[in-house]
């Protein structure tokens, strides 16, 4: 199933945006919950050249072109939560230190705006066809975008069942 840009019938609408990877894994590599439980990834705070008025879900995708594991690019990778967009000159060490921009671009970037992101949760990823950019609606078909699980919970017969199953590969 290849996810595309247009909008077909009965597709699910996504805000979506397209980022190179290693950075797209980092939106979504969990690394710490606050003390009101939101939870931030690697990297949650995104630069652009321009502030955006949407708040809510977003997709994060990885593009095409990317290094590292080639399976992981092109594809969805998951879903965040836009909760913010500052101008970067109000910025903190550390907030600058969430946007992996170099301390060197600091003040090239005065004049752009911080996306702040949280609650980061992996997808199973899909192939996409979609423009690299911020913010583009994607249309997916009905219930294709899965989260992965985040605990599973198993009562002892299933347990049992699963440690039977693969009693040779545990040692």
């Amino acid at each position: 199933m290849m996810i595309q840009q247009n909008n077909p019938d009965n597709a699910q609408m996504y805000r979506c945006t397209v980022i190179r990877q290693p950075f797209a894994d980092a939106f979504i590599k969990a690394v710490r919950t606050d003390a009101e439980g939101m939870t931030f990834a690697e990297k949650s705070i995104d630069v652009h050249s321009y502030p955006t008025e949407y708040r809510g879900d977003v997709l994060i995708c990885s593009s095409s072109k990317g290094v590292g594991d080639a399976n992981r690019n092109g594809v969805t990778i998951g879903v965040v939560e836009l909760y913010d967009v500052r101008a970067v000159e109000t910025f903190k060490d550390i907030e600058w230190a969430q946007t992996r921009v170099s301390r060197e671009n600091w003040r090239k970037e005065k004049k752009w705006f911080g996306w702040f992101y949280r609650n980061p949760r992996p997808v199973v990823e899909l192939p996409i066809e979609i423009k690299p950019g911020a913010l583009w609606w994607m249309a997916a078909p009905p219930d294709s975008i899965i989260e992965y699980p985040r605990a599973v919970k198993l009562d002892d017969a299933a347990w049992r069942q699963i440690m039977d199953n693969n009693k040779d590969k545990l040692l």
